[in-house]
């Protein structure tokens, strides 16, 4: 055997290694749970359509149950930041929220991510440190609209605060975005930033029921 013959064969046991959109990006999904702090006042809603010659349900009155709490507005604050870093640093991949995250970027947003949920439960905490004083406060605030019976104790406020996050791998096949991009990504012979591009373009084509597809 030949020097020509040696590396013919040896090139021939290399693996095929040419990546994949599952090896290249993953999903990831937030779910962020937070208590509004309103609700709606039947009786006074009532009140207002009765005062104006008005049909029932053409009105609403909603009570801002802490008023202009500080530490209520600044969750929903962090919240609202949160899932705009979530958007800005992810694309679109289903309608049930999953969406695609280069692997490339995964330590970036895992990073700003953790940081985020820390920051999530610390104002948490804070408030319900300081939620039964703000009980207190509100009642001249709202006056006859208010009723002790529309705001749930420390340890049932807790429960309606959440943070999680949930990553799952892309399937290697069987889904027709996940085939065109392994097609796209088989390529390296382009460059990296062109292939990034492939992933958002197919991260952004039209979504199709489970099992539309035909089978073969």
């Amino acid at each position: 055997m030949n020097a020509m013959d040696t590396t013919i064969e040896s090139s021939e046991t290399l693996p095929n290694e040419a990546p994949t959109l599952a090896s290249s990006a993953m999903l990831v999904e937030v779910n962020i749970s937070n208590w509004t702090g309103r609700k709606k006042d039947k009786a006074a809603s009532k009140d207002v359509t009765a005062r104006n010659n008005a049909n029932d349900g053409v009105a609403s009155v909603h009570k801002a149950l802490l008023a202009d709490s500080n530490n209520l507005r600044a969750i929903q604050q962090h919240v609202t930041a949160t899932r705009a870093a979530h958007a800005h640093m992810t694309m679109p991949w289903s309608n049930s929220g999953l969406r695609l995250l280069p692997t490339a970027q995964y330590f970036k947003y895992q990073q700003t991510m953790t940081d985020m949920q820390n920051e999530f439960e610390r104002l948490v905490t804070e408030f319900i440190n300081t939620y039964n004083d703000e009980v207190v406060n509100v009642q001249m605030k709202l006056g006859d609209l208010f009723s002790r019976e529309d705001y749930p104790t420390t340890g049932d406020l807790g429960r309606k605060f959440g943070f999680s996050i949930n990553y799952m791998p892309l399937p290697d096949a069987g889904d027709f975005r996940v085939d065109i991009g392994n097609e796209a990504l088989a390529d390296s012979d382009r460059p990296a930033q062109t292939k990034f591009e492939d992933e958002a373009i197919i991260a952004r084509l039209p979504r199709l029921p489970k099992g539309s597809l035909p089978t073969h």
